[in-house]
């Protein structure tokens, strides 16, 4: 069954697609303003939040930065199983 199927493929020349080496989120990162964690950090070491904060937003970083602790130059995250 499968070489009767194989015997039927046609030999016509195939045209092939060039690769596309483009990826849309390739320069993502290039457009963000700072880093995800640098309010993290700059909370860490200075110990002081933006003034243009809400309370709400204070609140809910607060809730965030209590999983991480800086050990110059490195971020470090507790993670569920109290693992670094």
């Amino acid at each position: 069954m499968v070489v009767d199927h194989l015997s039927r493929i046609s030999n016509a020349p195939v045209e092939m697609e060039p690769i596309n080496e483009n990826f849309p989120d390739e320069y993502i990162l290039v457009m963000c303003k700072e880093l995800w964690y640098a309010d993290i950090v700059n909370y860490l070491v200075t110990e002081q939040m933006p003034d243009s904060w809400t309370k709400e937003e204070r609140l809910c970083f607060l809730a965030r930065v209590k999983w991480f602790f800086w050990d110059e130059p490195y971020l470090f995250k507790y993670c569920p199983d109290q693992i670094i």
